[in-house]
């Protein structure tokens, strides 16, 4: 696990958001765009995905507070880049024991 407060973002996952919301937006905004089906398309899809960041950025901040990390600082960085943000926290997780499995000092030794 790495030590709280030293988890980043890979360079490559923040270019990757920032080139989706960018054609996003432009297919959303463009004036010969915007009345057609395409620009009404781009429309819905940024109010779903805001949505669905807001969502992931909760959830982002239980898992923050989980390994010690600051959960205001995750939240915005989840609301921005989405899943991309939210596997960054979820792979520095300690796991979890399985349900129903016994704990390991009570498991016989051979």
């Amino acid at each position: 696990m790495e030590t709280p407060g030293k988890l980043e973002l890979p360079e490559r996952d923040v270019l990757l958001g920032g080139y989706f919301w960018f054609g996003l937006g432009l297919l959303a905004s463009l004036p010969w765009i915007e009345p057609s089906w395409l620009g009404s398309v781009a429309r819905f899809l940024i109010v779903i995905s805001a949505l669905i960041h807001v969502g992931e950025g909760i959830y982002a901040q239980t898992l923050a507070a989980r390994i010690g990390e600051d959960t205001a600082l995750w939240f915005r960085r989840t609301i921005i880049m989405g899943y991309l943000s939210l596997r960054v926290l979820r792979r520095a997780q300690p796991p979890m024991p399985s349900v129903g499995a016994p704990p390991t000092s009570a498991v016989p030794r051979p």
